[in-house]
């Protein structure tokens, strides 16, 4: 279309560049952004500088522009600076923000409880700069420790009880989850927490009983020698009380 200087809203730089690798089928390779400018002779330099990357096959620089981890101002005010200036530009912003990637994660997600999920991993990004400022490149094996050992238990009045073992537990199994969509989908290049790079809170034993080699042997007799539960009251040998109560802790939670 036209420039049109009367347009209430900056008009698109809109060009299929061959060799971004970006978007599928009619939209493969399109390189579509705001100008952020009403100024035809601006429009036209910008429009120049998208076609001088391409050409160049500089095309970090124009995928950091469409991930919107920068402005087209400041991708046209780094090209004007020379390479050098291109490349603090992309390093700078290297990663893509995670909200938008949460949000993909969990709308492709098949598992129950996705809401809570979301919470969860939002705390975390929360922690590393909020929605508008965390990216990928945040989301590291040093962040998540820092984020599960500092996590506090919000069921609580004090907000300075830290989260049991088990509850940094479960917030570690959803951002492993995120992470490992994210490195399937090529967002991550490393795992922050595969591989014991962050290893699970060691937990509370059971609270279910242990059993022993002669308990096990008694667990598989005991319901032959058990007709009713007036029975199990008054057998005499105490080993096999041991066992059978535990039976029925197990077994048959009903008489309980």
């Amino acid at each position: 279309m036209r420039f049109d200087p009367r347009a209430t809203r900056p008009k698109d730089i809109d060009w299929i560049l061959s060799g971004l690798r970006v978007g599928i089928g009619r939209n493969r390779d399109r390189f579509r952004v705001s100008s952020e400018t009403y100024e035809r002779k601006v429009y036209a330099a910008r429009v120049a500088m998208v076609k001088d990357l391409a050409n160049r096959l500089l095309f970090d620089p124009l995928r950091a522009r469409l991930d919107g981890r920068v402005t087209t101002t400041q991708l046209y005010q780094a090209w004007s600076g020379g390479e050098e200036a291109l490349q603090a530009l992309v390093e700078s912003n290297s990663g893509k923000f995670l909200a938008p990637l949460l949000d993909q994660f969990l709308k492709e997600s098949t598992a129950r409880g996705k809401e809570k999920y979301r919470r969860q991993i939002e705390r975390f990004i929360e922690t590393i700069g909020g929605r508008n400022v965390a990216t990928t490149d945040r989301f590291t094996t040093e962040a998540v420790a820092d984020f599960l050992a500092d996590l506090k238990n919000l069921k609580t009045k004090r907000t300075t009880t830290a989260a049991s073992a088990s509850t940094q537990n479960r917030y570690r199994a959803a951002l492993q989850g995120f992470a490992s969509w994210l490195v399937r989908r090529h967002h991550l290049n490393t795992h922050p927490i595969a591989h014991k790079a962050v290893p699970k809170r060691s937990e509370a034993g059971s609270r279910l009983p242990e059993f022993s080699s002669g308990d096990y042997a008694a667990y598989f007799k005991t319901p032959e020698t058990i007709a009713t539960e007036d029975e199990w009251f008054h057998m005499a040998d105490r080993e096999k009380q041991v066992s059978a109560y535990r039976l029925v802790l197990i077994a048959h939670p009903l008489w309980c």
